[in-house]
């Protein structure tokens, strides 16, 4: 069977992130590739899935990567939710959306 899903990694293995522009409709994704220990956070150039990330800072003061395509789930990581990053939030109030990459990234002053 051709899920999407296998259909996307099939193209991201032949063609790596140059299948990317080719991509239509909604998605949002995260692709790992552990030996080259990278993780590629990939959202659909409208914005549609949102695609929420930031490095937390854990308890015994090590940095993670969570990303989430709601908000929610990083609501509920310890010390809670990273602060909003506050030129990302009036940009999007302007615009009514997100006009190019810096789309959701989280305060960096939080890692």
């Amino acid at each position: 069977r051709r899920y999407d899903t296998a259909v996307l990694l099939a193209a991201l293995e032949a063609w790596g992130v140059d299948c990317l522009a080719r991509l239509n409709g909604m998605f949002a994704f995260a692709w790992y590739r552990p030996r080259e220990q990278r993780v590629l956070l990939v959202r659909d150039r409208w914005g549609k899935k949102p695609l929420f990330w930031g490095r937390i800072r854990l308890d015994d003061g090590s940095r993670v990567l969570a990303f989430s395509s709601e908000l929610r789930p990083l609501a509920e990581l310890p010390g809670g939710p990273p602060p909003p990053c506050a030129l990302g939030v009036a940009r999007y109030l302007v615009y009514d959306g997100m006009p190019d990459r810096k789309s959701t990234r989280l305060n960096s002053s939080h890692t």
